[in-house]
């Protein structure tokens, strides 16, 4: 897919209809995105008995645990790609708004698709990893070589709803 097109673009922003247009808002250009899925399980270990034959350093019977589901799924979606420069925003200033969702936002909204195809998920960011590439450095760079700089992402997304 070309760089733009609905399904390689995600947006991020704050869900308070009300600071919708003071709060930053990040569109990202996306090369991979991942939707997992953890149950909660509690595993129970069943205490086992001492042998009663006479050996009181040996257990006897199997060494059972009963799994318990209580119920709840996490919901994590993890996102790579780039910022890239576009003619209304510089990377440099997506960065920034991106990292001020993070620290800053509670519950931010996350979509992603067009259409029939668009989803749309309520959560927080839990993680964010941001690599600056600075390009060639220095005078030495071949002649028509453009230089670069570029900034790759990763983050998590944790569905759910504040309280």
């Amino acid at each position: 897919m070309a760089q733009g097109d609905p399904e390689t673009v995600v947006t991020i922003r704050a869900s308070n209809p009300s600071s919708a247009n003071l709060s930053p808002s990040v569109q990202l250009w996306v090369t991979k995105l991942d939707q997992n899925f953890d149950e909660s399980l509690v595993a129970v270990p069943l205490p086992r008995q001492k042998d009663k034959s006479g050996d009181n350093n040996k257990l006897t019977g199997e060494a059972n645990t009963i799994i318990v589901d209580i119920g709840r799924v996490n919901q994590i979606i993890s996102v790579q790609g780039m910022l890239v420069d576009e003619s209304t925003e510089s990377a440099f200033t997506k960065k920034n708004n991106l990292i001020d969702l993070a620290k800053n936002y509670r519950i931010v909204k996350i979509n992603w698709g067009d259409g029939s195809t668009a989803e749309s998920f309520l959560g927080n960011i839990t993680k964010l990893m941001i690599t600056h590439t600075p390009g060639l450095i220095g005078h030495g760079q071949p002649s028509g070589y453009e230089s670069e700089r570029n900034y790759a992402f990763q983050l998590s997304f944790i569905i759910g709803k504040d309280t």
